[in-house]
């Protein structure tokens, strides 16, 4: 990989035309992987601009003459108010299989037509100039364009019929692209919105079927939506399954519920789930009726023994579980990396789990990195405070805690301790209050004021260790 960091003189970028065809990979440094591209900065980019504008290369399909064996592409749509898609249609060519537009409209002040006419232009071109392509990802939302957008998107995996990664962010392909993706047998990867249609209720013998999907993550604006199409998955190598649930969309714990049970009947080698649901506006209390238990969830602990992600998020019901439920799922789940189950809900009961779990997952998930719950976080007693002493020598690799409730921190620093015995790696440990119906300043700023605590100890803590090492 070479990186250009500074502005290059014409005679210099003549030089590098002499080497193109050595460039196998280019792209923008804010972006792309440090391993992966030959990279250029904002300025030097804008020279390779002119560069280009100055040559006049012809656009003839299949024939680049610049970069003739480029084979990965990872360009913005927008540089600090710069419009930079001028270049790409340059740089599409037969040998290209990756390419990557990203970009934040918001922080352009560029007016969505023009780049929604050189859009066009690229997305027109991109099936004859590469009609090899293997994987596409766009990731730049004009929210007046998008469904422009989508119809282009659409029209380009009907073309490339040789993908296998696919990515459209926030905006989501038309039906007809959806359904054309289901049939391919090289599709991997599938990262999209929900089409607005929907998928069809029913499914006849001859829907495509997403053979060969491995990891689905997708943007729901309809929970039924995502039903209809799990129920359509006939891939038995889907591994990685993340659901977003849009937060304008009411999400009930039937539908939750539903949701969990279809994807434990249709699948079975899961190794990371996440269904997430941030909604803008918290209900004004809670059913206890509506709540979610460890009865709905123990199915997957049988069904996905492989589990080593999982996240449930939820906003507008309470996720009840309990010591006993987590070292279930603890002992079940002894790869886990990352286990989330939390409601943000602010109204959401008392926390059931206590600091046991905390030693539970120390105890038998020593590969965790990252733990969110909510979280009953009352002073450690004597016996777990030698527990957690026992397992400190114990190789463990946590590096984020999050916790949330609104219970009183009684003691901040024999919590801190407890947590650096258990987890001596920990990098970020976040406090997160919720609280009942009732508004208390003082426990708000106990919770609050945790974290730079914290943060502090262990500092403090951790030098005090080096010192005694010496």
């Amino acid at each position: 990989m070479q990186r250009l960091t500074r502005v290059l003189t014409m005679p210099e970028w003549a030089t590098i035309e002499t080497r193109c065809h050595r460039i196998k990979a280019l792209g923008i440094s804010k972006r792309v992987q440090p391993d992966k591209f030959y990279t250029m900065d904002q300025a030097t980019s804008d020279q390779f601009l002119e560069y280009l504008r100055s040559r006049r290369f012809p656009l003839i399909a299949y024939t680049p003459k610049f970069l003739p064996n480029l084979a990965a592409l990872s360009w913005p749509c927008s540089w600090y108010g710069i419009h930079t898609l001028d270049p790409i249609p340059h740089l599409l060519g037969p040998t290209l299989l990756d390419l990557d537009i990203w970009g934040h409209h918001d922080d352009s002040d560029i007016p969505s037509n023009n780049v929604l006419a050189a859009m066009k232009w690229i997305l027109l071109l991109l099936p004859q100039c590469s009609p090899s392509l293997k994987r596409l990802y766009y990731d730049y939302s004009m929210p007046d364009q998008d469904d422009v957008v989508s119809s282009l998107l659409s029209i380009v995996v009907l073309e490339c019929p040789l993908l296998q990664d696919v990515g459209s962010g926030k905006i989501p392909l038309r039906e007809n692209g959806f359904k054309h993706l289901a049939g391919l047998p090289s599709l991997r990867f599938l990262r999209s919105a929900i089409p607005i249609a929907g998928y069809p209720e029913t499914r006849r013998s001859s829907d495509p079927t997403f053979p060969s999907l491995q990891v689905l993550n997708l943007q729901v604006m309809n929970v039924q939506h995502i039903q209809n199409l799990l129920g359509c998955i006939d891939s038995r190598e889907l591994s990685n399954l993340s659901v977003d649930v849009h937060r304008t969309t009411e999400f009930t714990s039937d539908q939750f519920k539903s949701l969990l049970n279809l994807i434990t009947q249709n699948q079975s080698a899961l190794r990371l789930l996440y269904i997430t649901h941030a909604a803008d506006l918290a209900l004004p209390q809670l059913n206890s009726d509506q709540n979610l238990s460890f009865t709905d969830i123990s199915p997957m602990v049988n069904k996905f023994p492989n589990i080593t992600q999982l996240c449930l998020v939820s906003s507008n019901f309470a996720i009840e579980l309990n010591d006993d439920d987590l070292r279930a799922m603890a002992l079940a789940w002894r790869g886990l990396r990352l286990f989330q189950i939390v409601c943000t809900q602010p109204h959401s009961p008392r926390p059931s789990i206590t600091l046991q779990s905390l030693l539970t997952f120390a105890t038998y998930c020593p590969g965790l990195s990252e733990l969110a719950l909510n979280l009953d976080p009352s002073t450690p007693n004597d016996y777990l405070r030698r527990q957690g002493k026992e397992v400190r020598h114990r190789r463990r690799t946590l590096q984020i805690l999050q916790f949330y409730g609104w219970n009183e921190l009684e003691s901040p620093s024999l919590l801190a301790d407890f947590i650096l015995d258990l987890f001596p790696d920990v990098v970020e440990v976040h406090a997160v209050p919720i609280f009942p119906m009732e508004w208390n300043e003082e426990l708000w700023l106990e919770w609050e004021n945790f974290q730079p605590f914290m943060k502090g100890y262990v500092a403090a803590r951790r030098n005090a260790e080096c010192g005694c090492r010496r």
